[in-house]
């Protein structure tokens, strides 16, 4: 290292700009790895990925609006990271880009000193998102950071070059001590995922500021193939379900933790996102107002997503998800560009005026208006909870589409719109799907199937139209 280069590296707003996209560059680069040590809260090898797209939201943010001051640009590199946090790891990175921005003042004595306060501050951003600290976790190797680059930070005498490389040398050279405090990961054998995607990023930081190339970051991570298989303890994920909400105003952390499992709360401003893993997603989405609800993502906690459904319907959430579709649920707070920004990352892409998005992945709305704003195939619940059938039976999907007859009734009793919908048809039909409105009891609808020979489907219940939509295949 050039140590006369070096020294004109500057704690500026340039070099913020230069390590959001250093880093974002680097994850890509391991993210595989980072993901083969996913074993907590669930194993579901995302946590890579999941920070990548957070810290890319934080990089198009400091793109879009550059400015020379080093305070706005890690409040925008943390805003942008902030709203497109994904997953528990996403949420508690962005919490710790927060923290960072909060303590990362102009003022401090000394650029190794701003530093290291903004490090602590960003360690305490992080432990507040999260409901209940795991030992072992990203959050103990966060305070591990602060706290050795804090005493490196003492002597006055240190180049800003030099404040990070030791201290980061020591923590990794002690992570898996350091994991091996949490029972799931000692158990599995393997670090933490989401402590090691953050000390990439801090490993890129100290390359850049000894005007090194940082293309050395994460070097260290073992290749995917070498992951021990998980031990015999569980995940401790809590739910079925991961409810992941963008919203405008803070979350409650204890109201969101009552719903579920690694639950996690982290914002500035009006950007606010939350993490929970839990049984009951329509409990989880009602924590917020629907006018304080820019968008809500739940998924399913095992098995990958082979479409997305856009429903504002929560009622209708839990059942699209559970059939296998990550489920977009826009909020009054969404703006279309938020929504097919959303459906875009979740499904590959968007769909088009077919509604197939050129990976195998289908989106699907609930009502005409999302339809229109994604592209969608059916703007019809019943369709749609036809079409996630279909895929679940790896159907052709457009022809159950196109075979599906439905209707609506506002009658308690739906018997008389079935019976008119078996009689506009020579086809009698083998599956009856039907999305009742909360408060009605499908007892006579089951009563209707098997009087007609149908298989029944029973979806939701929704919580608004109509009492009963009706579909038969």
């Amino acid at each position: 290292m050039d140590r006369r280069v070096a020294a004109r590296v500057r704690l500026d707003a340039a070099l913020v700009r230069a390590w959001a996209a250093a880093a974002v560059q680097r994850l890509r680069d391991v993210a595989p790895r980072i993901d083969a040590l996913n074993v907590f809260p669930v194993a579901d090898a995302d946590t890579g990925q999941n920070v990548v797209c957070t810290l890319a939201g934080g990089l198009a943010a400091v793109e879009t609006s550059p400015t020379d001051d080093l305070s706005a640009t890690a409040h925008l590199l943390a805003t942008g990271a902030l709203r497109e946090a994904r997953g528990s790891s996403g949420v508690i990175v962005s919490g710790w880009f927060a923290g960072l921005a909060v303590g990362l003042v102009e003022d401090a004595p000394g650029e190794p000193t701003r530093l290291a306060g903004a490090l602590a501050s960003a360690a305490v951003g992080a432990r507040q998102a999260v409901a209940d600290p795991w030992p072992g976790t990203v959050l103990e190797v966060a305070d591990q950071v602060a706290a050795t680059v804090r005493r490196q930070a003492a002597d006055p005498h240190l180049p800003l070059a030099d404040l990070l490389p030791g201290p980061l040398d020591a923590v990794r050279a002690r992570l898996a001590e350091t994991s091996a405090h949490h029972p799931v990961l000692r158990s599995a054998g393997v670090v933490d995922a989401g402590a090691c995607a953050l000390l990439v990023v801090l490993e890129v930081l100290a390359a850049l500021l000894a005007a090194e190339p940082p293309d050395r970051a994460g070097a260290w991570l073992p290749p995917p193939s070498s992951r021990p298989e998980p031990g015999p303890e569980p995940s401790g994920s809590g739910g079925a379900f991961e409810v992941m909400l963008h919203v405008t105003v803070e979350v409650d952390l204890t109201r969101l933790a009552s719903t579920g499992a690694a639950a996690a709360v982290t914002g500035l401003g009006d950007q606010w996102r939350t993490h929970v893993h839990t049984d009951d997603p329509v409990t989880a989405l009602a924590l917020v107002a629907p006018d304080e609800l820019r968008i809500g993502l739940v998924r399913a906690v095992t098995g990958g997503a082979a479409g997305v459904v856009v429903t504002a319907d929560t009622g209708l959430a839990a059942w699209y998800a559970a059939a296998g579709a990550a489920v977009v649920v826009p909020g009054g707070a969404a703006s279309p560009d938020d929504l097919r920004a959303v459906v875009s990352l979740v499904g590959g892409g968007l769909s088009g005026d077919r509604g197939h998005d050129g990976t195998g992945r289908y989106t699907l709305a609930t009502d005409p208006e999302l339809a229109a704003q994604v592209g969608a195939m059916t703007a019809d619940p019943v369709r749609a909870a036809v079409a996630c059938t279909a895929l679940d039976e790896q159907a052709d999907v457009e022809a159950a589409l196109r075979r599906v007859r439905t209707a609506q009734t506002d009658d308690a009793d739906p018997t008389a719109a079935l019976t008119r919908l078996l009689a506009g048809s020579a086809e009698p039909g083998e599956v009856l799907t039907v999305v009742p409105r909360t408060g009605f009891d499908p007892a006579g609808v089951r009563a209707l199937a098997a009087a007609h020979g149908l298989e029944l489907v029973l979806v939701g219940p929704a919580t608004t139209g109509p009492v009963w939509r009706l579909g038969v295949d």
